[in-house]
């Protein structure tokens, strides 16, 4: 599940170089105001595919722990 996030987080990354390069097509066409926008929609996708990484991380970090922790408790008993 939390590779799942992680590819996912990636591909919204990645997808959102598609809202750059379109942003700078408009300006070149000299469509300011569409470029502005294709912007901040890129700079949103790369933002929510970040913060899925993260959490994929952050679940996968602690799943880690959690088996640690497990274990140690296990041996000591």
């Amino acid at each position: 599940m939390n590779v799942a996030k992680e590819l996912l987080g990636l591909g919204l990354v990645a997808g959102s170089a598609f809202f750059y390069l379109q942003s700078v097509r408009f300006f070149g066409e000299g469509d300011h105001v569409a470029g502005i926008l294709q912007i901040f929609v890129g700079l949103a996708t790369t933002r929510s595919g970040l913060e899925l990484v993260k959490l994929g991380l952050i679940a996968e970090s602690s799943t880690k722990r959690s088996d640690t922790r497990r274990t140690d408790g296990e041996k000591s008993s």
